[in-house]
């Protein structure tokens, strides 16, 4: 498509974002116009590009210098837009220099190792992304490896989602010994790979240790009952983790078992999804723990719906908090 007309499909904003329809070719000179708008823009919070839009190494490098200079995007979505290693250094050099960016999403595009590992450089350096989707990328466990790196210590990043990304249980082990560092990580999704028993037992050590990470997803990662077994275990003593997504893994009674324990013990865990069935051990226990919990929450519900008095004067906020939060803790 000739660039006028790639720029007219693209300037069809909707209030603070800049769209282009999926499957529009757009060229590098067309982009560089358009981003050339983001260092004098004040409300421009948004870059959409739906997908197919063959943005290619020299795209990624123009928009990227609009990124440097930007005080206003907050969202880049490059989805499925041919973001090769080379493109996507171009980009992450960029999102150190720019302070306003918080969310990116370079999913099912071909960043590749040396993509990962300038993403990683970025992480370590000080940019303000809080949210990174990397999903359907081939980054395998040599691009893991540098992107934990990246992870140890960075503070920022509270999302991050590596599904289907081709890693095994080498690429898990990096993952989870970043998790003993990082202090960031608040959602991850490690679904559709091959972290396997191993990168679940490393995951299930780092996860004693880690005081942030509150909803992990580890369906179909090849899992059996010897990983599920020390990741229950782990998860007994955990106060931040909320909620496991454990289904399409190859779990059978043992682990069924440990997670059954795990629902009847934990005070952390409020969702857990797994794809046992039939009024087993695990399907009691989840009961047992719903009757639990509604009759906690009625409890508290009745207690603050009714005014409490000690010595003739009502109990303040704080001090009625501090006695919920000892009947939720059983």
């Amino acid at each position: 498509m000739p660039t006028n007309l790639a720029m007219a499909a693209a300037t069809e904003t909707l209030g603070n974002t800049f769209s282009l329809g999926g499957g529009i070719p757009i060229e590098a000179a067309a982009v560089a116009a358009l981003v050339a708008q983001l260092p004098h823009s004040t409300t421009l919070t948004a870059v959409l590009l739906k997908g197919g839009n063959s943005l290619g190494v020299e795209g990624c490098k123009a928009l990227a210098e609009g990124i440097e200079n930007s005080t206003s995007i907050r969202d880049l979505k490059l989805i499925h837009n041919d973001v090769c290693p080379e493109g996507c250094k171009a980009l992450a050099d960029s999102f150190v220099l720019n302070t306003s960016l918080r969310e990116i999403d370079l999913s099912r595009n071909f960043i590749g190792v040396d993509g990962c590992k300038a993403l990683a450089e970025s992480l370590k350096h000080g940019c303000t992304i809080t949210t990174m989707n990397l999903s359907w990328n081939d980054l395998r466990d040599e691009g893991i490896k540098f992107l934990a790196k990246g992870l140890e210590f960075n503070a920022t990043l509270t999302m991050l989602d590596l599904s289907n990304t081709g890693f095994e249980a080498e690429g898990c082990k990096a993952i989870a010994e970043a998790l003993k560092t990082n202090t960031g990580l608040q959602i991850m999704y490690l679904n559709c790979n091959k972290a396997g028993n191993e990168g679940t037992k490393a995951l299930a050590d780092s996860l004693k240790i880690n005081t942030t990470l509150n909803d992990l997803d580890l369906h179909s990662n090849c899992i059996g009952d010897e990983g599920c077994v020390e990741l229950a275990e782990s998860l007994k003593s955990t106060k931040s983790l909320r909620r496991l997504k454990i289904h399409g893994n190859e779990i059978q009674s043992d682990g069924a078992k440990a997670l059954a324990k795990l629902v009847v013990s934990s005070n952390s865990i409020r969702a857990l999804r797994t794809d046992f069935s039939g009024g087993n051990e695990f399907d009691e226990a989840l009961l047992e723990k719903r009757l639990e919990d509604t009759r906690r929450d009625l409890a508290i519900s009745m207690f603050l719906s009714n005014a409490v008095y000690v010595g003739g004067k009502e109990l303040s906020d704080e001090i009625k908090e501090i006695i919920v939060s000892f009947v939720r803790a059983g």
